[in-house]
């Protein structure tokens, strides 16, 4: 099953403070999110709008955060760019989650944000995030020696952009928009089934009800 898409909020503290601790080693020198519940809730309320955004990414059969991805300092004006952050949490790796999720939120950034271009920044030895950018559709703007201090040293990182009106941006596609053009093309009335989706998921738990990335339903309704 897709992983599931939901806004990032204070009540997320702990359970992100404990999957953040149990993945220093897969973060390593890239990224140090913080582990202590108080400094989470700090992050949430930073990134609730209208500059700044988190989104988590669920495990849809266990609702356990699997990772974790921003849209921080938008500038708006002539300029409608903003900067894009993500990490996976300790055994949620090399599952397909990021490249998923991360599409719906491009999508977003174009669609709801308005914003023309979204910035990658990355360790040129990151391998996996480069391959991962590229594979969206960004393009290498540039090399920023000592751009980040991570984990008490100054990193570089490698510059990656893309644009709204891009032929890569255009081409990606949500499991939303996808789940509509197969309803669409099977002869079956997508919006009767979204709506049935959405009145059963409103009987379920609250944390279920956050879960609104995968199947058939909209990521942000």
């Amino acid at each position: 099953m897709p992983p599931a898409l939901a806004h990032f909020f204070e009540h997320d503290a702990k359970p992100f403070a404990l999957a953040a601790r149990r993945s220093k080693s897969l973060h390593q020198s890239w990224v140090h999110p913080p582990t202590e519940p108080g400094k989470v809730v700090d992050l949430a309320r930073k990134r609730q709008g209208p500059t700044n955004f988190g989104y988590l990414i669920h495990e849809c059969d266990t609702g356990a955060i699997a990772g974790y991805i921003e849209i921080t300092n938008i500038v708006r004006g002539p300029f409608q760019s903003a900067y894009l952050g993500f990490y996976m949490f300790k055994g949620y790796e090399r599952r397909g989650y990021m490249k998923r999720a991360l599409g719906v939120i491009i999508k977003r950034a174009w669609r709801e944000l308005k914003l023309h271009r979204l910035e990658a920044n990355i360790q040129p030895e990151n391998a996996a995030s480069v391959a991962l950018v590229k594979s969206l559709g960004f393009s290498k703007e540039g090399y920023s020696p000592a751009y980040l201090k991570i984990g008490g040293r100054w990193r570089d990182h490698e510059r990656w952009a893309i644009l709204a009106n891009s032929r890569s941006a255009a081409s990606q596609e949500t499991p939303s928009s996808q789940a509509r053009a197969a309803g669409h093309e099977g002869g079956q009335d997508t919006g009767a089934i979204l709506g049935a989706a959405r009145r059963a998921l409103a009987r379920q738990q609250p944390l279920e009800r956050r879960l609104v990335g995968h199947g058939l339903l909209d990521p942000f309704p």
